[in-house]
């Protein structure tokens, strides 16, 4: 009898991971998710590893240090790059779906800059860069602002092509509009020689962390899966622990909730 129910507990537990599983087809998710480090998923490889650290380390701080703010606390601001088979590829890319499929910025505070590239023989060429800005957001940082930022510091020509100096700039830029506009600090600097110097100079055998897709327990319990697959998965859960299984390791940072409808801009 006891091997019955073991069996048993197996089958459904298999059941539930499927259903879950299914569910994602049945929503037409067409976009991975995010990166195991949330705040730069550099699905493309498009950039060096001390971008990706620096994204996700301020990312992370600006995320720590208004959360608790109420109204507009939680801003969280979201690197990722795609890399697609052709430039005409860029126009079924849904920055809103993607945005929204993450539910980036607690409080509608989110910030999603996307990157677009191809193959172009031996290099990544970037065809498009997109910015959706978060509902409330919005008050902080508007289109006009996000494009301006775009073109004077992403495709500046200072940085004689380097896509991670450029958008590097472009996000302290950003980062600095959030800060002092949306939170009232007096000022945010930084420096890029400094940044420079520092994307040189780093090395952190961690780093290619920011390129695995977050995984699938990870993503069940976010806040961009439906609550019911949540119910499904926690009954697995308890199941698991009933049958003397052992514990899951849960992703570090999460979506805040945020929504956004359609508000930015595309270069």
């Amino acid at each position: 009898m006891k091997t019955f129910i073991k069996a048993f507990a197996v089958l459904l537990l298999a059941a539930m991971i499927f259903v879950a599983l299914s569910s994602c087809q049945k929503k037409n998710c067409s976009y991975p998710r995010p990166s195991r480090e949330f705040y730069c998923s550099d699905f493309a490889e498009a950039l060096l590893p001390g971008s990706r650290h620096n994204f996700i380390v301020e990312g992370e701080r600006l995320y720590e240090d208004t959360k608790e703010i109420e109204e507009i606390g939680g801003a969280q601001v979201v690197v990722a790059t795609m890399l697609l088979d052709s430039e005409d590829q860029a126009a079924e890319i849904d920055r809103t779906e993607l945005f929204r499929e993450w539910r980036i910025g607690k409080n509608d505070m989110g910030l999603l800059i996307l990157l677009l590239f191809v193959e172009n023989g031996e290099y990544l060429e970037l065809v498009r860069t997109e910015i959706e800005i978060g509902y409330r957001m919005e008050s902080y940082i508007t289109a006009a602002r996000a494009g301006y930022v775009v073109d004077n510091c992403l495709y500046n020509e200072e940085w004689e092509g380097s896509v991670d100096m450029g958008l590097g700039e472009m996000y302290y830029e950003l980062l600095s509009d959030i800060y002092t506009k949306a939170y009232g600090y007096e000022s945010f600097d930084y420096d890029m020689e400094t940044y420079r110097d520092y994307l040189i100079n780093y090395s952190d055998d961690n780093s290619a962390e920011s390129l695995v897709p977050m995984s699938f327990w990870v993503y069940l319990f976010s806040p961009y899966s439906p609550p019911w697959s949540k119910a499904f998965g926690i009954g697995g859960i308890l199941l698991v622990l009933l049958l003397g299984g052992g514990g899951f390791v849960m992703g570090r940072t999460k979506g805040g909730g945020g929504r956004s409808g359609g508000y930015g801009i595309r270069r």
